[in-house]
């Protein structure tokens, strides 16, 4: 690789870095803000809430403008608005205008976790493709991994308004980089796959008339946010209160409305044609199911260890550092098999793997040794580092030219239906497996093994299930 090439992938990689770390790291400040706000948990809820609905309800429209107006001119404008609504989260005086600034700060996420997969199809050689999704993917996991311990360090030294400074310099610093390195390039650029060259397809294009979809652009935010909603905050207000009931309603109507304004508009924000394609079905599937497990087991895991295995948190946590950091230090190991091995079978072996893993999962009780308990970790973050750098890779290898963003966008999109849909589907399947009426605070170790035994076994036939499906998905050779 080159500089320039090298550049291009740090910039992309601090990005997704910086969109995943503000995921998780507002998390851990839940309790600082109850009590800096006084409110209750219920509350503070909102802040992480309207990180997700601007997240997950704008991807797809930022897709879609990618790709009429180029990757980098969605991408570099959405730094500087996650660097911009940073600071209004960091002088926020009220619980408010802190979810307000985060719903602005989660519209800039969208714009970066829209584009960035298009970004490496169009300014980088296919051949590193897979290698830049790796970098990209473990950047991405780190976010997610060290959210916890920096927030947590940044609020025990200084205050919770530091957890969002810290994104402004990075952010700055990012903004400019990207702006320097693009600055070649002209508005509009064409697609990698267009230009038919295996090197980067910085490309002048005339620039296309658009009509842009205002109304399937609001469908497709109102279905979207109606989801967000109804699945994170069922929990906390309950399943079948009134606002809840009023977000399936709303959900029930705009999706069907949504699909109807896409079949008939002229400029799509959807081409059916890709959420369709064989091979991307595959992948979608296979992600679903690895996310969901990934985000649902590492929500119990902490609960099996400290209450079946009577460890201390602080062991608990040196334990489940095993997956995140495999995952972490041999992602770009896996992008590079991508490269040389294709990404399809690189995606295939890392579904055996994880299946392997929840199939051990599923040992896991009172008296599972420690050997088998390390093994089945080791495994599976062995399978999680070589699944999303090759999966990203054969999604990103089917973008037609021209829908790289949308490509990118989707994947986004079926990443967080995953994350959203695993901790409460399997918080379901825990509660249903244990007697009625307990909480998990006062459960016994029995329990908590016959709970987690029971989304161990729903976690294996969603892998077997992305296993068949990843099967049939067929690297595109360029």
């Amino acid at each position: 690789m080159n500089l320039r090439e090298v550049i291009i992938i740090t910039v992309v990689a601090v990005s997704v870095f910086m969109i995943n770390l503000d995921v998780s790291i507002t998390n851990i400040a839940m309790p600082t803000f109850n009590s800096y706000f006084k409110v209750g948990t219920g509350d503070t809820a909102k802040i992480v809430l309207a990180y997700l609905l601007s997240l997950s309800g704008f991807l797809l429209i930022f897709g879609k403008l990618s790709d009429e107006y180029g990757s980098k001119n969605i991408f570099i404008p959405g730094i500087l608005i996650f660097k911009i609504a940073s600071i209004f989260c960091a002088v926020s005086q009220t619980l408010y205008f802190l979810a307000v600034s985060r719903f602005f700060q989660g519209i800039g996420g969208a714009m970066i976790a829209a584009t960035y997969g298009a970004i490496v199809v169009q300014y980088l050689p296919a051949k590193i493709s897979g290698k830049a999704f790796g970098l990209i993917t473990a950047a991405g996991g780190a976010g997610f991994a060290l959210g916890a311990p920096i927030g947590g360090y940044i609020i025990e030294k200084a205050s919770w308004h530091w957890i969002f400074i810290v994104n402004v310099p990075i952010c700055l610093i990012t903004f400019l980089t990207a702006v320097y390195i693009f600055r070649s390039s002209s508005a509009v650029i064409c697609p990698a796959h267009a230009a038919g060259e295996n090197e980067p397809a910085a490309v002048s294009c005339a620039p296309r008339s658009l009509t842009f979809d205002y109304p399937g652009a609001l469908y497709c935010f109102i279905f979207l946010a109606a989801f967000v909603y109804a699945v994170n905050q069922g929990k906390i207000d309950g399943w079948l209160s009134p606002y809840i009931l009023l977000s399936y309603l709303v959900f029930i109507i705009f999706l069907p409305l949504f699909i109807w304004r896409e079949k008939t508009a002229s400029e799509p924000i959807l081409d059916f044609s890709v959420l369709f394609d064989r091979n991307l079905i595959g992948c979608f599937i296979a992600t679903i199911a690895v996310i969901m497990t990934l985000d649902g087991l590492s929500f119990f895991f902490p609960l099996f260890f400290e209450t079946a295995k009577k460890m201390t948190p602080a062991e608990t946590g040196r334990l489940l550092m095993v997956f995140p950091l495999l995952s972490l230090f041999l992602s770009p190991f896996a992008g590079h098999l991508s490269d040389k091995k294709g990404p399809a079978l690189i995606a295939r072996i890392s579904l055996f793997l994880i299946t392997v893993s929840t199939v051990l999962f599923c040992l896991f009780n009172q008296t599972v040794s420690f050997f088998i308990v390390n093994l089945a970790l080791v495994i599976f973050g062995a399978g999680l580092a070589l699944f999303f750098p090759s999966v990203t890779a054969l999604v990103m290898s089917h973008a037609p030219a021209g829908r790289e963003g949308l490509a990118t966008a989707l994947y986004s999109s079926v990443t967080n239906i995953g994350s959203i849909l695993g901790i409460s589907v399997f918080e379901w399947l825990f509660a249903v497996s244990n007697p009625a009426g307990h909480s998990t605070y006062i459960l016994s170790a029995a329990d908590v093994s016959k709970g987690f035994n029971s989304v161990a076994v729903l976690s294996t036939f969603l892998c077997a299930a992305g296993f068949i499906a990843v099967i049939t998905s067929r690297e595109n050779k360029l």
